[in-house]
């Protein structure tokens, strides 16, 4: 069962909330339950199914590996081009090698064309539309 928000896209320029980290985003407006019981449902790209404002988020072997860098989760806002990518809504910690995001906003995920690796991730996966998939819970 996917997690929406159906008002995702009215998020744009509000303050962050919580501490900033883009799991309280999806947490906090959708009642997404906590990470450690996600499991990756459809992938997002081109998948024509998947509604605006679905929680959506990078997952390694089928689980969230929240670590401080190199996953990411957001609300999926619509498809650009097929196999192109995505319009997301999304919040961030500042620091960790990304730039500053001041408020909640809306940014284009493009589809990076990078096989899954070995260990069950994607190369850049927070920026890589090839690396999110639907937030489920088992």
């Amino acid at each position: 069962m996917p997690y929406i928000y159906p008002q995702a896209a009215t998020l744009e320029r509000q303050p962050k909330v919580g501490t900033g980290d883009c799991v309280e985003l999806v947490r906090y407006y959708a009642d997404v339950p906590d990470h450690r019981i996600w499991t990756a449902g459809a992938r997002v790209l081109d998948n024509k199914n998947v509604a605006p404002g679905t929680a959506i988020a990078t997952f390694v072997h089928g689980r969230y590996p929240n670590n401080d860098k190199g996953n990411h989760a957001a609300f999926f806002l619509r498809h650009g081009a097929p196999g192109d990518g995505f319009w997301v809504i999304d919040q961030w910690k500042d620091g960790n090698g990304r730039g500053k995001k001041p408020r909640i906003s809306a940014r284009y995920i493009k589809s990076l064309h990078m096989k899954l690796r070995p260990d069950g991730s994607f190369p850049r996966a927070s920026d890589n539309a090839d690396a999110f998939y639907v937030i489920e819970h088992r």
